[in-house]
C-alpha cells in the first residue's frame, strides 16, 4: 500500500488541458506528461498547486522543491483518495486514505505507509489501534466480519502477545497469543459458562489444568488436544469424586471412585463404569471385591462367575415386592400416612437418594403409617423392588385399600 508520487520538476511546454482538469492553461508540462498548475521557481514547483496525469488521477496542495510536501489532496486512477500531509511526494503525517471498494485508512502514515495510531474499515472489519509497514503492529482491536473480534498485542499483522479473542459464539480465549493462537498458560470462558483455566497449544487445552463445566462438574488434571487425559481428578454436582487415571474426560485406568450415597469403589475403569479388578464398599460397610464388567461384577473374589445381576434382580422382583407390601400395617380407625415413592431414573443414583430422603421426611415428620420405595439402580437390582409399571400397580392397590375409605395420596 505504499504511494509514492515521482519527483515533480522541470518542464515548461504549455499543454491544453485534460478532461477534469482546471479549465486555466497548464503552467507547466512534465516529462512524464503530467500537466502543472502552479509555481514554478528555478525549474522546481513550489507553493501550492495542481498536477493532473493523463490516466485521471491528480494531485492538489503544497509543494517544495518538485515535490509533494505539506498538505494536499490526491486522486488516485483507481479511485484511491487520499487528503491529508505529504512529505518528499509520499502520505507521511496525519492522512485519510479511501479506496473504490468503500474501504477506509485515517490515522498516521510513515513513507506512503500505514504506521502509528489509525484506523481501518474493510467491510464488516475493524481495526483500531497501532500500524507499522501497513500492517497491524503494536497494541489494537480488530473485530471481523464474522462477529469475533480480538483485543491485545499484534505482531506483523497477526495477534501476538497479551490478548483476548472472542469467538462468533461468544467464547472467550485470553493469555499469550502466537501467530494467532493461544499458547502457554491462559484461559477459557465459554457462552454457556463453562471455564478453564491451565496450559494451551494452537488454542486447545493442553498442560495442566482446571476445567469447569456449565452444570457445576470440575476436572483437574493434564490435558492433551483439548481433554483431560492422564492422572486427574474429577468433582461431579452430583456428589461424585473420583481420583485417577482418565482418557477423554472418562475415567479409565486404575482410580476411586466415591459416590454421594457413601459408597466407594476401589479399581480399574473404563469409559466411566467399573471394569476389570476392583472392590466396592457400600455405606453401611458391606464389601463386595471380584472382576466387574460394565459396571456390574462378573465374578467373585475367588474369581468364580457370578450370575447377570439384572436376571437375578428380575427373578428376585416378585418376593421382593411381596415383602415389601407384606410390611405395610393395617389401617386403623386414626388419621393415617402411607406413602409410595418412585426412583424411575436409573442413570444417576441422585433419584436413588431423593426417593430415600422423602420416605425418611415423611417417616420422622408425618409419623407415615406405612410406605413403599420402588427404585431403579444398578447396585440394587436383587435387593429393592423396581420401579416398574407392573409393579407400581401391584403396590398402589394394597394402599389403596388399607387407606379407604380414607383420603390418600401418591408422591412421585
Amino acid at each position: 500500500m505504499r504511494y509514492l508520487l515521482a519527483p515533480l520538476s522541470l518542464a515548461l511546454l504549455l499543454v491544453a488541458c485534460g478532461q477534469g482538469e482546471p479549465l486555466t492553461p497548464a503552467n507547466a508540462t512534465l516529462p512524464d506528461g503530467g500537466r502543472y498548475r502552479g509555481e514554478v521557481v528555478n525549474g522546481l514547483l513550489q507553493g501550492p498547486g495542481r498536477l493532473d496525469y493523463r490516466n485521471g488521477s491528480w494531485y492538489a496542495g503544497q509543494f517544495k522543491d518538485g515535490q509533494a510536501h505539506g498538505t494536499g489532496e490526491w486522486q488516485g486512477p483507481h479511485g484511491e483518495h487520499y487528503i491529508g500531509e505529504f512529505q518528499l511526494g509520499e502520505f507521511d503525517g496525519q492522512g485519510s486514505l479511501g479506496h473504490k471498494d468503500g474501504s477506509l485508512y485515517q490515522g498516521h502514515f510513515k513513507q506512503g505507509q500505514m504506521d502509528g495510531e489509525g484506523h481501518l474499515q474493510q467491510g464488516k472489519l475493524s481495526y483500531r489501534g497501532e500500524f507499522k509497514a501497513d500492517q497491524y503492529h503494536g497494541l489494537g482491536d480488530l473485530e471481523l466480519a464474522d462477529g469475533s473480534n480480538y483485543t491485545g498485542q499484534f505482531k506483523r499483522g497477526e495477534p501476538q502477545g497479551q490478548g483476548v479473542r472472542k469467538d462468533a459464539d461468544g467464547n472467550l480465549l485470553s493469555g499469550t497469543f502466537k501467530q494467532g493462537l493461544l499458547e502457554g498458560e491462559g484461559s477459557y470462558m465459554g457462552a454457556e459458562g463453562e471455564q478453564y483455566v491451565g496450559g494451551f497449544k494452537h488454542d486447545s487445552f493442553d498442560g495442566k489444568g482446571r476445567y469447569t463445566s456449565s452444570e457445576g462438574d470440575v476436572w483437574l488434571g493434564q490435558f492433551k488436544h483439548g481433554a483431560l487425559t492422564g492422572a486427574g481428578e474429577f468433582i461431579g454436582s452430583d456428589g461424585r469424586h473420583y481420583q485417577g487415571q482418565l482418557r477423554h474426560w472418562r475415567f479409565n485406568g486404575k482410580g476411586q471412585l466415591q459416590l454421594a450415597d457413601g459408597s466407594r469403589f476401589v479399581g480399574e475403569f473404563a469409559d466411566d463404569e467399573y471394569h476389570g479388578q476392583g472392590q466396592l464398599t457400600l455405606a453401611d460397610g458391606s464389601i463386595t471385591g471380584g472382576q466387574w464388567q460394565h459396571g456390574q461384577r462378573v465374578r467373585d473374589e475367588q474369581a468364580q462367575r457370578l450370575g447377570d445381576p439384572l436376571e437375578l434382580g428380575l427373578l428376585a422382583q416378585g418376593q421382593l415386592l411381596e415383602h415389601a407390601l407384606a410390611a405395610i400395617p393395617p389401617s386403623t380407625p386414626a388419621i393415617e400416612l402411607y406413602s409410595l415413592t418412585l426412583a424411575g431414573d436409573g442413570s444417576q443414583s441422585v433419584f436413588l437418594r431423593e426417593a430415600d430422603y422423602a420416605n425418611q421426611l415423611f417417616k420422622e415428620r408425618f409419623a407415615a403409617h406405612g410406605q413403599i420405595s420402588l427404585t431403579n439402580n444398578r447396585d440394587h437390582l436383587t435387593d429393592r423392588p423396581l420401579a416398574t409399571r407392573e409393579n407400581l400397580r401391584r403396590a398402589v392397590k394394597p394402599l389403596a385399600n388399607a387407606a379407604a375409605p380414607k383420603t390418600w395420596c401418591l408422591s412421585t
